[in-house]
């Protein structure tokens, strides 16, 4: 089995800022037509192999909470009563077509790259950073680590960074890449499920932006 695979940008967030390099990330088909996702190899003979390349986003700045918003000052506005089915003029269809939204003219929803205290890296679309339990080493009777020493671990904060709107587009299709990565290892019919609507709902959210056609999926 191939060793685990990593996306793309967690890969390139792993290395010094001096050694990084543009990633290629490498589609390989099989006779059978399964497809697997690598960036440490070519895809192996007798596949059909695409590529594509992104750059490095740029290193995580330090993690700054998020102000709290300002309580909102009391309203002094009257409600207008409502019109009649006489007053209310009919729809211009010019007007209503000036006033439909393209959701392809939108950019892709934010995105932030986060760190755990382990150094793994991922992508979510959850500004608040979640916390982990870190372990703790725990030593037994006379300062010796095991022997029933039992076991602790103390609550850390992962540390996030917003992508920049410039790499958010690499940044949601390798999102999607890890999904489809689950996806083809899922175990049993419930989790499979859970990440075939995982995958969707991200290729939705992908077409329905700017993103759509932009690079090789």
């Amino acid at each position: 089995m191939r060793r685990h695979l990593i996306t793309a940008a967690a890969l390139l967030l792993a290395v010094p800022a001096a050694a990084q390099q543009t990633i290629v990330i490498y589609h390989c088909t099989d006779a059978g037509g399964a497809v697997t996702v690598q960036n440490d190899a070519p895809c192996p003979a007798g596949t059909t192999q695409r590529t594509r390349e992104i750059d490095p986003p740029p290193p995580l700045p330090a993690y700054v909470p998020m102000a709290p918003p300002p309580e909102p000052a009391a309203s002094t506005l009257v409600p207008l009563a409502p019109l009649t089915a006489g007053e209310r003029p009919p729809d211009d269809p010019a007007a209503v077509a000036a006033r439909a939204i393209d959701l392809r003219s939108l950019p892709p929803p934010p995105l932030y790259q986060c760190v755990t205290y382990d150094q793994n890296r991922y992508f979510t679309a959850d500004a608040e950073p979640q916390s982990r339990c870190q372990p703790m080493q725990t030593v037994g009777i006379g300062g010796l680590q095991g022997l029933g020493a039992g076991a602790a671990c103390i609550r850390v904060v992962d540390t996030c960074a917003p992508v920049p709107e410039q790499a958010l587009c690499e940044a949601w299709r390798a999102r999607l890449d890890e999904a489809e990565f689950r996806l083809k290892f899922a175990r049993g019919h419930y989790d499979t499920r859970a990440r075939r609507d995982e995958y969707a709902a991200l290729e939705r959210t992908l077409d329905a932006s700017t993103c759509a056609g932009v690079g090789d999926r």
